[in-house]
């Protein structure tokens, strides 16, 4: 039975291994598009772990909340 179970992941991993290259090429492509969207900001201070006040280049300030940051 064991032997069943690791020839089947194994096949998973070698078959699926082919189907990711198409999704990282998207990916890619979709990385690319986004980085036209980048701003400049000047990080005001730290409120929290999480937390940022950003000032953008024409002086506006906002509180940015950085998701899934987890400390050690």
């Amino acid at each position: 039975m064991k032997k069943l179970i690791i020839l089947l992941l194994f096949m998973f991993l070698v078959v699926g291994c082919d189907e990711l290259e198409p999704i990282f090429e998207d990916t890619a492509t979709a990385t690319e598009e986004n980085t036209i969207d980048k701003e400049v900001v000047t990080i005001d201070r730290v409120i929290d772990g999480d937390t940022v006040i950003v000032e953008f280049e024409d002086g506006n300030t906002e509180r940015i909340r950085l998701y899934f940051m987890f400390e050690k």
